[in-house]
């Protein structure tokens, strides 16, 4: 068995044929792209190598031009014309039928909505000139020019009001004595806490800031200085120089020694009772721990009796 690859002309020539035998459609075709599509070639009519596509179909005309299953771009653009081609007859025919009604009836407006339209007469149309209710105007005379002076460009800001400033709790406002005294009269930072609220209810002072200032009060209560010792007396008539006399307190000093039980009258502590665990001679303080608290402070002797 022979197997022979070759087109139709290639066939005929073997077979001597005189004439090439066009293909036979067995089956049409019923869906799909167009199988008779093909590429332009340089003899095609110029109408068809504007589409770039040319149809072969044996018979010459595409038996699928309204067989909307079938894709064929010639088709679409066939159909594109046509639509072109119809909306175009229908524009002219409108404007003949315009151009016979305008020259039937020049006062007439034909309106190009369609063959049906009614005629509107064009009167209808103009806006007649508004008229002055309180009669006819009189003639204003020669026009005259008038320059117009500019204004500034951005106008002249307003004075801005003073603010006005409340004092808050973050500024920095100084105590009064009366408050002062509130405070350092209280033997604990919470009781300077409630007589302070108790005495100044309108006072935006925060509680913090009232401890501190207690706290302060209290140290500035223990920083206080010794006062001076009084001046001597004679120990008899003519006696002129007191080299028999002596503090005896100094003598005694430090009165009270570690571990003695002691009673406060100091302001911050008053009426509390504590134990002394130091004293220091350079500023005669006892170093005392208050009872039921954990506050260890240094008091001066004026402060402390024995308990």
């Amino acid at each position: 068995m022979i197997i022979i690859i070759a087109d139709v002309d290639e066939v005929a020539a073997l077979l001597d044929m005189d004439e090439a035998r066009q293909p036979e459609i067995v089956r049409p075709q019923t869906s799909g792209p167009c199988v008779h599509l093909d590429q332009i070639a340089t003899d095609d009519p110029e109408e068809v190598q504007a589409l770039g596509v040319a149809c072969r179909h044996p018979a010459g005309e595409c038996p699928h031009m309204d067989n909307p299953e079938i894709t064929c771009p010639i088709h679409d653009a066939c159909e594109a014309m046509y639509c072109v081609m119809r909306a175009r007859d229908e524009c002219e025919a409108e404007q003949e039928e315009q151009d016979a009604a305008m020259a039937a009836d020049p006062e007439v407006l034909a309106v190009p909505l369609s063959s049906e339209a009614t005629p509107v007469p064009q009167s209808d149309y103009v806006l007649a000139a508004p008229q002055d209710p309180r009669g006819p105007v009189a003639d204003p005379g020669p026009l005259r020019t008038y320059v117009v002076e500019p204004g500034p460009e951005f106008p002249d800001p307003e004075p801005e009001e003073e603010a006005s400033y409340e004092p808050t709790r973050r500024q920095n406002i100084p105590w009064t004595a009366d408050e002062i005294a509130s405070v350092a009269a209280a033997d604990s930072h919470s009781q300077a806490v409630a007589d302070f609220r108790a005495q100044f209810p309108d006072s935006v002072r925060s509680d913090a800031a009232i401890k501190t200032q207690w706290w302060k009060q209290r140290s500035l209560g223990r920083q206080r200085p010794p006062e001076a010792p009084p001046a001597p007396t004679p120990d008899f008539a003519g006696d002129t120089v007191p080299v028999t006399q002596c503090d005896e307190a100094a003598i005694r000093r430090p009165r009270f020694k570690v571990g003695d039980r002691v009673r406060i009258s100091h302001p911050a502590f008053k009426g509390y009772t504590g134990t002394i665990r130091r004293y220091y001679a350079a500023t005669e303080n006892y170093l005392t721990h208050i009872d039921g608290t954990t506050d260890t402070t240094w008091l001066s002797e004026e402060y402390l009796e024995a308990a």
